[in-house]
């Protein structure tokens, strides 16, 4: 299971900082989120599971949002759990 970690910057909600555990068969990671937890429209992949950490700053402010962190390899795609701020 992916831990997810989110710390929306209070300054400035453009920006979120996320962070995750590394999976150890992973070959690398989907950044998942958007304006509603079963709609995550937005992706950012990263390649290599070294990376566990993203600054995202492209958010719109006042508006709430909900992530998730997919991992994935040549088996597949394993979904994590969406997580809300």
């Amino acid at each position: 299971m992916n831990r997810l970690s989110v710390k929306r910057d209070q300054q400035d909600e453009r920006y979120a900082s996320l962070a995750w555990n590394r999976v150890a068969d992973a070959d690398g990671y989907l950044v998942r989120f958007g304006y509603q937890p079963d709609f995550l429209n937005q992706c950012i992949q990263v390649k290599g599971n070294e990376t566990t950490e993203l600054l995202l700053h492209i958010l719109t402010k006042g508006v709430k949002y909900h992530y998730r962190i997919d991992t994935y390899n040549d088996s597949g795609i394993t979904e994590g759990n969406v997580m809300s701020e």
